[in-house]
């Protein structure tokens, strides 16, 4: 007998959130994400499709998937801003893991880009030094994700402030992250493009990152 794990589970319902997802969105012709190749448009669904999923099966009798994300993050943030644990989210290390495995990498790199060394400037030893840091992710600065954020923050504060985070940065910071784990309400969660907002944000960490987020 074939045994169904959770990420299967959620995989299962997330398919079929997919589908669902795909209706309301080639209706808007306007819509911010738009400005994803076709090509990358399947992975930018899969994604917010996925995460949908884990929401809905929190909270099966919240019908309304903007009200049922308020209300799982009303829960799910205040933890990861506890203890900097962002499995918390739903999505813990193996499920993140398969999940980055199985995405068309070329529309995933629309978003950003999936690698295993971490480059950084080491202040103890003064010098650029490079770290095996499996499924590290940094922003494709050029890639729809980029644009996308730049037409929404066009017509919120909220998002031009976290777009302006990036843009200074290249990358995502503790600001961003600080951002939307305390401010997520000023997220519009109705609309799939400011869902993925606060998904990517959350699936490009993958490890618990302590006292971060502390006040």
């Amino acid at each position: 007998m074939k045994t169904y794990t959770y990420f299967d589970r959620i995989l299962t319902a997330g398919v079929i959130s997919f589908f669902i997802l795909l209706l309301p969105v080639k209706a808007q012709s306007q819509n911010a994400l738009d400005v994803f190749p076709k090509d990358a448009l399947p992975v930018v669904h899969e994604l917010i499709a996925f995460y949908d999923s884990i929401v809905q099966t929190a909270h099966p009798e919240i019908k309304d998937i903007g009200k049922a994300y308020d209300v799982y993050l009303d829960t799910v943030c205040p933890k990861i801003l506890h203890d900097g644990n962002f499995a918390h989210s739903g999505i813990d290390h193996e499920t993140r893991r398969k999940l980055l495995d199985r995405l068309d990498k070329k529309g995933l790199s629309e978003i950003f880009i999936v690698g295993d060394t971490l480059k950084y400037f080491d202040t103890k030893k003064r010098r650029r030094v490079e770290n095996y840091f499996p499924y590290y992710v940094n922003m494709n600065m050029r890639g729809g994700y980029i644009k996308m954020l730049e037409r929404l923050s066009h017509n919120s504060s909220f998002v031009n402030d976290y777009y302006k985070q990036i843009h200074g940065y290249r990358n995502l910071t503790a600001g961003c992250y600080g951002m939307i784990l305390r401010d997520y309400r000023k997220l519009n969660f109705s609309d799939p493009a400011q869902r993925l907002i606060y998904i990517v944000t959350i699936l490009s960490v993958n490890e618990k990152i302590e006292n971060r987020f502390r006040h």
